[in-house]
């Protein structure tokens, strides 16, 4: 793959990668240095991460980090940032399928994302074999709730096309079903919200950072998350 935006530089990666690092992406430094990790492996009790914090707390940090050090290991990953800036710039990083910016093609992809949970889970039950046999795959909905407020009033105020079309897409209940069955596909979901919500796994286990600076140190930049 041709490298078309370089990886960051000048930044302090905490561990050299081997494998039983390789689905262990640290996230932060906490006390007495201890690197703090999203695990995104098969065997993974909280396999999806819900970053929750107020406006300037770091969210963004976290996120970043986490996906440069999935491109590190050959992770694929796509992003959805609703509000254009957060992660502007990700494109061409090795395993990076797209950043999505728009709402329309933001549900359009929820719903693609649902069509490839499914197809994988047929494909799992039809060969008889491991979900852990399967790639894995990031999703990253940054600013969930701007997003889905995103999509509820375009299903009020847009044309008739635009209504039809998020009627069929229906990416509130497709996200629904993605919280549930996702993890034995072998996708794992990442969220930035400002608002805690468990409803937005359905209750299942995840990952869950809490930024609020000054808590914690980017594995990734060592610096402050402000």
């Amino acid at each position: 793959m041709r490298l078309v935006t370089a990886m960051p530089t000048r930044v302090d990666h905490p561990l050299d990668l081997v494998d039983e690092s390789l689905r262990h992406l640290p996230y932060a430094t906490g006390s007495a240095d201890r690197i703090m990790f999203w695990d995104v492996s098969t065997s993974s009790n909280k396999p999806h991460c819900l970053i929750v914090g107020p406006t300037g707390g770091g969210k963004t940090s976290v996120i970043r980090t986490l996906l440069t050090e999935a491109a590190r290991r050959g992770i694929p990953f796509v992003g959805v940032d609703p509000k254009m800036i957060e992660l502007d710039g990700l494109e061409g990083y090795p395993g990076c399928g797209a950043i999505i910016y728009d709402a329309l093609r933001a549900a359009m992809f929820v719903r693609a994302l649902h069509t490839e949970m499914m197809a994988r889970n047929a494909y799992i039950h039809q060969m008889k074999i491991e979900g852990s046999q399967l790639p894995l795959m990031i999703a990253v909905l940054d600013e969930f709730f701007i997003l889905s407020g995103k999509w509820q009033r375009l299903a009020k105020t847009g044309d008739d096309e635009t209504k039809a079309l998020l009627k069929e897409l229906d990416p509130l209940g497709a996200w629904a079903d993605l919280a549930v069955l996702a993890r034995s596909a072998g996708i794992r979901l990442l969220l930035g919200v400002q608002r805690p919500d468990a409803s937005l796994f359905g209750g299942a286990p995840v990952t869950r950072v809490t930024t609020s600076a000054p808590v914690f140190r980017s594995a990734t930049s060592r610096r402050t998350a402000r």
